[in-house]
């Protein structure tokens, strides 16, 4: 868990570096949704040290829910404003190669966790795992979008790719959230 989180905190820092000096909101507020998701982590690993009864566990879990569908909101408006203008950030190959490295970490690493996940039953474990979910699968359209704007030539299937995998990935994420905030609230009961 702590190398995930020094990877996050690590990747943020290097999105908002790369925003600053490429002068792109869209690399900045992904490196700053990145710091966000590491925050987010950090409170959860806390949270599992003092939440000691299955209830306050499970309060954690939906905490957690609520702040994945609330960040991830916000981020539907930054998918709605790179698809309704057609425009990404040119990121250049270095920042581009490394996106795909991040996404193809987070994406294998999520899966890994999913399947350790139904062997352990512990929710805030289980949160944090649902949150590398959520951020895989924003990687993968941050990527694409990133891939198809620097190496791509503007056609439109590339921006009618980016409509149905920005929309795709901002209704699986608030998915999780609310799946997340249920099952607390099933659990508590």
């Amino acid at each position: 868990l702590y190398f995930e989180q020094f990877l996050n905190f690590a990747y943020g820092i290097f999105k908002i570096a790369s925003g600053v000096i490429l002068g792109s909101a869209w690399i900045g507020c992904d490196g700053i949704y990145n710091m966000a998701q590491a925050l987010i982590q950090l409170f959860q690993i806390l949270r599992r040290k003092y939440a000691k009864t299955p209830v306050q566990q499970w309060k954690s879990y939906r905490f957690c829910g609520a702040l994945i569908l609330l960040m991830h909101l916000t981020l539907t408006g930054i998918v709605f404003q790179m698809i309704n203008w057609n425009r990404a950030e040119d990121q250049g190959q270095i920042q581009v190669i490394a996106t795909a490295i991040f996404a193809f970490y987070k994406i294998i690493n999520s899966f890994l966790d999913l399947a350790k996940d139904r062997k352990h039953i512990h929710p805030v474990d289980s949160s944090i795992r649902m949150l590398n979910l959520a951020q895989a699968i924003f990687a993968i359209f941050s990527l694409q979008a990133s891939m198809f704007h620097t190496f791509g030539t503007g056609e439109n299937w590339e921006h009618l790719m980016n409509i149905v995998t920005g929309c795709s990935v901002c209704l699986l994420i608030v998915s999780i959230g609310i799946y997340m905030i249920r099952r607390g609230n099933r659990e508590i009961k």
